[in-house]
């Protein structure tokens, strides 16, 4: 059990994996670890009836950054991300509960009032999960949201799937990315590292000529990524291979260094051992680098438009 999970439980907030939300001593708060177990991230929000108790709030809130109670904060009109952190382990429930009572105790002092995470509207609100994120909102905003995310979704639906467009547009980033393992092979370091650009060149494709997100999406962009990378070892073999035999005299072109290079790996034992070795490498950084891409897009096909629900 983590330190989130157990204020949870010690003061009858819901917990659902990286987040927990509830009341505390009258206003609502959701608890996040959404970036670090080491990163907690509060959200709120409060309404406030005049100007200068919005200044008062972020008096306060600037007062508790210079005491290192908190490490930052965003204040969009009353919309609160706060987020907290510690150099070694998580904060414990029992500094939860400390921050948390200090807000209230401020809020309280200035007058200002629970409200709609989305909106501002005051009261108590339902809590409803949008985008993953549990947030205090009203049911007009709730409804709206709903409504717009459904209207996306039946947009999204309707398009044309621009496979063609999208493709072409991965092969030509993941190509761009290619260029960078050619030039760092011909320095004489280790390439494979570029496939970290290969991977996230050919993403940035596929989006920049509008590829429509779907579950094929990380097919298409894998796919490309391990064509570039296949063509990148061989072009950088081709090129160490004329520039080695120019050096010893050998007056040959580009085209017949070529011929040969593409050979090279499958006739003699230590070429394709060292090729599959960099190929190898070059595919675990291009996955490594995608992971998170593929992740979002995987998300994306399943959500495009978002979601909301109750919480």
């Amino acid at each position: 059990m983590n330190h989130l999970e157990r204020f949870a439980q010690l003061h009858d907030f819901k917990f659902d994996k990286k987040q927990a939300w509830g009341e505390c001593n009258g206003y609502q708060f959701t608890i996040g670890l959404y970036t670090g177990d080491n990163i907690l991230t509060i959200l709120t929000s409060v309404a406030c009836d005049q100007p200068e108790d919005g200044q008062k709030l972020d008096a306060f809130l600037e007062g508790m950054k210079a005491a290192k109670e908190i490490r930052s904060y965003e204040n969009k009109d009353g919309s609160l991300k706060i987020t907290k952190t510690k150099v070694v382990g998580q904060v414990s429930a029992e500094e939860i509960e400390e921050v948390l009572s200090h807000l209230a105790e401020e809020f309280r002092s200035i007058g200002a009032k629970p409200s709609c995470y989305n909106c501002s509207n005051e009261g108590i609100k339902d809590f409803a999960r949008y985008n993953g994120i549990i947030l205090p909102m009203c049911e007009a905003c709730y409804t709206s949201v709903s409504s717009g995310i459904n209207q996306a979704m039946q947009e999204h639906e309707s398009t044309k799937n621009n496979y063609g467009a999208g493709m072409l547009g991965a092969i030509l980033g993941a190509l761009l990315g290619s260029v960078l393992w050619v030039v760092i092979g011909l320095l004489g370091y280790i390439a494979s590292i570029a496939g970290f650009a290969i991977s996230a060149a050919a993403a940035k494709g596929y989006t920049l000529l509008k590829g429509k997100i779907t579950r094929m999406t990380p097919w298409i962009i894998g796919i490309s990524s391990i064509l570039a990378l296949v063509l990148a070892q061989f072009v950088t073999l081709d090129l160490s291979f004329y520039k080695e035999l120019r050096n010893q005299g050998y007056d040959l072109t580009i085209k017949e260094a070529l011929s040969i290079t593409f050979e090279l790996p499958f006739t003699d034992p230590e070429i394709t051992a060292g090729f599959l070795k960099d190929f190898g490498l070059g595919l675990i950084f291009a996955v490594l680098g995608a992971y998170s891409t593929f992740k979002k897009l995987a998300g994306i096909s399943k959500r495009p438009a978002g979601s909301i629900e109750k919480a």
